[in-house]
């Protein structure tokens, strides 16, 4: 029985298709799939290393969530083909990382408008770009002037952090913490 759930559990990893019907007694959670946008949309990047996730600070200036901390993101721009490459294209932006586009993981889309939906991924596997422009393992995140600061902050202390609406939903998922 362990080796039948074991086997179910890995083709709904690794599966596109829904199966039709789950095995007899087990009940099927559909996993989160990544909606393609034809309606205009930004997306978000939660950046972990280890319990840590990166949060920018908003201007004071800002018309949206002014003075708030943020995850890396934003909108999508005329040249980005899909949501997943507009989250890594802003964070390469905002924040000087080079995620790995393979290794980002969907989270979940909230459609806020009838015409506006926002995307949430997940990723651990990235580089620093220095400021000659190459990539390194090990450094620290520089960002835009479009932000005012950056902190690698533990999960743990959230709490002490004003963190824009909708990205501590995708914080949370991201670590599995359930929000009640």
């Amino acid at each position: 029985m362990k080796l039948i759930l074991e086997n179910w559990r890995d083709f709904i990893e690794k599966s596109e298709e829904v199966p039709e019907e789950p095995l007899r007694g087990y009940a099927y959670v559909a996993p989160a799939r990544e909606e393609e946008s034809d309606v205009n949309y930004a997306s978000f990047v939660v950046v972990t290393e280890g319990t840590t996730v990166l949060l920018l600070l908003r201007p004071e200036t800002e018309l949206s969530f002014p003075g708030m901390w943020g995850l890396p993101g934003g909108g999508k721009d005329e040249s980005d083909k899909d949501p997943r490459k507009t989250a890594w294209r802003e964070t390469k932006e905002e924040a000087m990382l080079d995620l790995s586009i393979a290794s980002m993981k969907f989270l979940h889309t909230e459609h806020i408008e009838s015409d506006f939906d926002v995307h949430y991924y997940k990723c651990d596997d990235y580089h620093y770009i220095g400021e000659d422009d190459e990539l390194y393992y090990d450094g620290e995140a520089r960002i835009s002037d479009e932000h005012d600061d950056y902190a690698w902050v533990d999960i743990n202390d959230l709490d002490q952090y004003k963190i824009v609406p909708g990205n501590e939903k995708a914080i949370f998922k991201t670590f599995g913490i359930q929000i009640i």
